[in-house]
């Protein structure tokens, strides 16, 4: 499954302040994932070209097959561990 994003300026924002680009974002989100659902929320661990980034991401409201980044972190050394043993390529 291929994610579509939408960034919205609240979210840009918020990973600025992270250290985080819109660009890692993206890239992050098309290679090997780790993810986990919880209610409405989805958590991805994702490899940002050697970077491992902590994103939630929420369904868009306003674009349809569209997914809004909620936030996005460089992740720890546990969520790294998670994505090196249990994550998946996304297709």
């Amino acid at each position: 499954m291929r994610f579509r994003v939408r960034l919205t300026d609240k979210a840009l924002r918020k990973i600025a302040r992270h250290g985080v680009t819109p660009n890692e974002v993206t890239a992050a989100l098309e290679g090997t994932i780790y993810s986990r659902s919880s209610g409405e929320k989805l958590t991805i661990i994702a490899d940002a070209h050697g970077r491992v980034l902590f994103i939630v991401v929420v369904r868009s409201r306003k674009r349809v097959g569209f997914v809004e980044v909620v936030t996005a972190r460089v992740a720890t050394l546990i969520e790294k561990r998670l994505l090196r043993r249990r994550g998946r390529v996304v297709r």
